[in-house]
């Protein structure tokens, strides 16, 4: 099962080129704030189910490439036990020179070099207690700032990969607690539950997902891919008072086998272990091998497997790509059209952190239009074979994009992007309101956890 994956792993550069796809550093308090190489994350999740507390102890081994202050980030403002090396430290805001965005350092400078930091943060995000259990989960967003799984506790920005392991314990439970996740889980001596997750996910990638056992009705089965890989796949769902899950279950297991035969069909092998649905009902987002999503949106969400969480935007400048890729196969591939003006989806601040709204529907004209301008080259879809193909699991930036389809059709394609992808030309009513995705909608923290 593991091979197809591993092959793609072997192939990669060293992970610690991520740091090319880093913003700049910056300076900060008589030094300057760099970004880091996380060499690996372990997360200690705790549920005390009796005192309805859940907490978060975090090691991080990092790698600064100089002298500065490492940038991480976290949306909690209540941590304790902050180490540094094993000397105690504190965390410090900061904000980027650019107002883009707000960040997370430490009290010290590092020096350039392997480090060590340990912290415990308050885990209160998407938890709630019910059933002699507790529903939790990891859901992200990559449309609003500070989306990622810094929701819920430290972690690098999006253009790094890391390995990650989740060590989960549930504390006076009547329940046995299921866990859905797109790592690999095995059960330790002690009792607590471990998920170790691939060394190339990064900050958007990991999915989790826990609720007492009863909760959930859910359907188990293997989807054989092209390559020959049995995948598992499990889809899930919170029974109605109505009933009917066995019908919509049935009915989603079969609408899952034909996207993936027809994904597959496009663009090759799945590109992950597993597959792992949760039909919410409401909302979408994608992970790898994985999607909390509605059944109208679960075409588009797996279709992120491939890009988004097969090809990795390393900032927020990349993000529109994937969105107007999956918007354009929801529109059945159209090719052409006519359509004016530009939107600058990858020429904001270089520290923003969220996707433009307007990939889904300029950005998807975009790709229309390249569809039409390639259509003597095997259109626009024989370039994302080709990515899918070399540069599976490698963070992206908009200019690597550009530069993957200059190599492919042997053209400069630099007028093209700067005229309609980084150059907002559109009426201001267009520009303040974006058009909402009918697939991928903002949910508040509040919807979300109406979906536990």
């Amino acid at each position: 099962m593991m091979r197809f994956i591993l092959a793609l792993v072997l192939a990669m550069p060293a992970f610690a080129a991520d740091l090319d796809r880093a913003p700049a550093a910056f300076a900060y308090q008589n030094s300057k704030a760099i970004y880091v190489d996380f060499l690996s994350a372990e997360y200690n999740l705790t549920y005390d189910v009796t005192a309805r507390t859940a907490s978060v102890a975090a090691k991080i081994r990092f790698l600064a490439p100089e002298a500065g202050y490492p940038i991480f980030d976290l949306a909690s403002n209540t941590v304790s036990n902050v180490t540094l090396d094993g000397a105690a430290s504190s965390m410090q805001t900061l904000t980027s020179p650019d107002g883009a965005s707000t960040m997370r350092t430490l009290a010290s400078a590092v020096a350039a070099g392997e480090h060590v930091m340990m912290l415990d943060v308050p885990l209160a995000t998407l938890v709630a207690w019910d059933n002699g259990g507790v529903n939790s989960a990891t859901w992200l967003s990559d449309l609003s700032d500070r989306g990622y799984l810094e929701r819920y506790m430290p972690a690098n920005m999006e253009f790094d990969r890391v390995p990650m392991t989740f060590n989960v314990k549930f504390v006076g439970a009547t329940k046995k607690q299921i866990i859905y996740a797109n790592g690999d889980m095995s059960l330790l001596a002690d009792g607590r539950t471990q998920i170790r997750f691939p060394s190339y996910f990064t900050s958007s990638s990991l999915y989790f997902h826990t609720v007492p056992e009863g909760v959930m009705a859910e359907t188990r089965f293997s989807f054989r891919s092209i390559d020959g890989r049995e995948l598992p796949v499990v889809i899930y769902l919170k029974p109605s008072i109505l009933g009917g899950a066995e019908g919509t279950l049935a009915t989603l297991k079969t609408e899952t086998i034909n996207i993936l035969n027809e994904l597959e069909g496009d663009y090759g092998p799945f590109l992950h272990p597993s597959v792992t649905i949760y039909n919410a009902g409401s909302g979408g987002m994608e992970y790898m091998g994985a999607t909390m999503t509605s059944r109208s949106a679960l075409g588009h969400e797996l279709t992120h497997s491939y890009f988004a969480r097969g090809m990795i935007p390393a900032n927020g400048n990349a993000g529109w790509v994937d969105e107007a890729i999956a918007s354009w196969r929801d529109e059945g591939y159209q090719r052409g059209g006519a359509f004016s003006g530009g939107a600058n989806m990858a020429g904001r601040a270089q520290y923003v952190r969220y996707t433009d709204r307007q990939a889904y529907t300029y950005g998807e004209k975009f790709m229309r239009d390249l569809d039409n301008l390639f259509a003597d080259k095997g259109g626009l879809k024989s370039l994302l074979r080709e990515i899918v193909e070399k540069k599976a699991f490698e963070p992206f930036t908009t200019e690597d994009f550009i530069s993957w389809a200059e190599g492919h059709y042997r053209v400069s394609l630099q007028q093209i992007f700067q005229q309609r992808v980084y150059r907002n030309a559109l009426e201001e009513g267009m520009k303040s309101k974006p058009a909402e995705s009918v697939h991928h909608q903002k949910l508040s923290l509040e919807q979300l956890h109406d979906l536990l």
